[in-house]
């Protein structure tokens, strides 16, 4: 994984990218992808900007990622990468801007005085096994040149998203960029759940069900979306994402889930030097992954402050400038 997260003339932004595979290549491509969408976003933010103008910016910024994982076309270096904004219009309205590709999500959990958190996955990923990537920069297939050479030049466009949100002014809110490292420690699947132990429709007409019998369009992707906002609900409860709230502390406690989820793995695998790993149960259950979780709060405009952790800045409909403050 790489990630880069800052406050820049008004915005609040973070990026991560999860490179995809194993070694180097895989490294080299969540750095290079993570240092070229910075640089490029970075530029541009000081122009006279609309939301239209600010998402193309967002979006030439996942090209110039791409073209850094392809420099070299022989040896392909493929990754996912996610890039979220939020910003203020000069009315005073918040929003919240995600662009992503691939398994790497953003979640906004909105602080509630309860202290029950209402989380939503504003992602566009549906994969149907922990392998799916759901969509890469870099070369994830390749083409044949005029020199009959094989070169690695083409990305997975399979679920890239752009979503806007314009957030409630009276609200905290805490927005999150993780890594699949995570986000799988909250799947029902890793859990070692099956599709009947958690949705009482299956439970009722077909309980031998397997994840991957479920056909039904869109519903698979539903009831793990359910439950895993459930389970980062639950990890996030008592906080309210007010200003003296600690981030790290937040992300610390997402990073001890998946660290006390995949205990028993570990622990079996450290014991058992040259076994396979056991299939994910409720014996054995988590993913081990490299894991990595980002977020900054943006805070009402009661108690909005110009740290990272808010959002401060400027912005308006697609029609209007961006005005920094």
């Amino acid at each position: 994984d790489a990630w880069w997260a800052g406050f820049l003339l008004g915005f609040s932004i973070s990026i991560v990218a999860d490179g995809c595979g194993l070694g180097q290549h895989s490294r080299e491509a969540a750095q290079r992808s993570v240092g070229a969408a910075k640089k490029y976003i970075c530029e541009h933010l000081h122009e006279h900007l609309t939301l239209e103008r600010l998402t193309q910016i967002v979006l030439s910024a996942f090209e110039k990622a791409h073209l850094e994982c392809i420099e070299d076309k022989f040896n392909p270096r493929t990754t996912t990468l996610n890039v979220n904004l939020s910003f203020t219009s000069v009315d005073g309205e918040r929003y919240l801007l995600v662009v992503g590709l691939g398994d790497t999500k953003s979640y906004l959990c909105m602080g509630t005085t309860e202290g029950s958190p209402v989380v939503i996955d504003l992602s566009q990923y549906e994969g149907f096994n922990a392998t799916d990537c759901g969509g890469a920069l870099g070369g994830f297939m390749s083409t044949m040149n005029e020199r009959n050479e094989r070169e690695y030049i083409i990305p997975y466009m399979n679920n890239l998203s752009v979503v806007c949100c314009k957030l409630d002014p009276t609200k905290n809110y805490l927005v999150l960029n993780m890594s699949d490292g995570v986000t799988n420690n909250l799947s029902p699947e890793f859990f070692g759940l099956s599709p009947s132990e958690v949705n009482f429709v299956i439970a009722a007409y077909d309980p031998d069900l397997k994840w991957e019998q479920i056909k039904r369009p869109g519903l698979r992707h539903k009831i793990l979306t359910k439950f895993a906002n459930e389970r980062l609900a639950e990890i996030l409860s008592g906080c309210t994402f007010s200003a003296e709230e600690s981030v790290d502390e937040i992300c610390n406690k997402i990073i001890k889930h998946c660290s006390e989820m995949t205990l028993a793995t570990r622990e079996f695998m450290e014991k058992n030097v040259k076994s396979r790993q056991p299939e994910t149960s409720k014996e054995y259950p988590g993913k081990m992954d490299h894991t990595t979780a980002v977020g900054f709060k943006i805070l009402s405009t009661v108690s909005s402050s110009s740290a990272i952790h808010s959002s401060s800045s400027s912005c308006s409909s697609s029609s209007s400038p961006i005005v920094g403050n």
